[in-house]
């Protein structure tokens, strides 16, 4: 069977022209639905349906304290890989390293970084469901780091924040009352 394309899309062959203004039509209209607009779909889906976390500020609900020091440890962190990664754009800049595409992308990954903490950190202080297990996910990847930079590398002044950080915060986020914020109990 010959395709166009090379697509195919519930049985049958598409062309490229065919598949692309659907998925692209389907990210815009997550897209307004995710920012709390309403949404028309194709006759006979839910749309425009209610996101569960549209409220702006939980009302009636209160941040628990181990919510609010999460938040800001994780804001802590991404300040920091923020000015991490200005740094390293900054030292790109002014000195000549032995490759400009690795310098130029591990500065890209530590402002990219730490743009997530920080904005993870605000979805953390307004409990939003959805945040608390990215930040999880990113302090169960930093304690590797930081044992093989504080144990394995000999550099305990860089590896040892970072493991203290990352405890903390898996910490903060596992107590009861953070549990329960975000499960809904709170």
């Amino acid at each position: 069977m010959h395709t166009t394309g090379g697509y195919r899309v519930a049985g049958r062959s598409a062309s490229r022209r065919q598949v692309l203004p659907g998925c692209v039509s389907w990210i815009l209209v997550d897209a307004r639905l995710a920012v709390g607009g309403a949404a028309k779909g194709p006759p006979g889906t839910p749309y425009p349906r209610p996101m569960p976390d549209a409220a702006p500020d939980r009302p009636g609900r209160t941040v628990p304290g181990a919510v609010r020091l999460a938040a800001l440890v994780a804001a802590l962190e991404g300040a920091a890989l923020l000015g991490l990664g200005g740094f390293y754009a900054a030292k790109t800049a002014l000195q000549r390293p032995d490759s400009y595409g690795r310098a130029l992308l591990g500065a890209a990954m530590a402002l990219v970084g730490g743009a997530l903490l920080v904005l993870l950190a605000r979805a953390l202080a307004r409990l939003r469901s959805w945040s608390r297990s990215p930040v999880i996910v990113l302090q169960l990847l930093a304690l590797p780091v930081g044992y093989s930079l504080a144990f394995q590398a000999g550099l305990p002044v860089y590896g040892g924040p970072i493991l203290v950080l990352a405890v903390a915060e898996l910490y903060l986020l596992f107590t009861p009352e953070a549990r329960a914020a975000f499960w809904g109990g709170g």
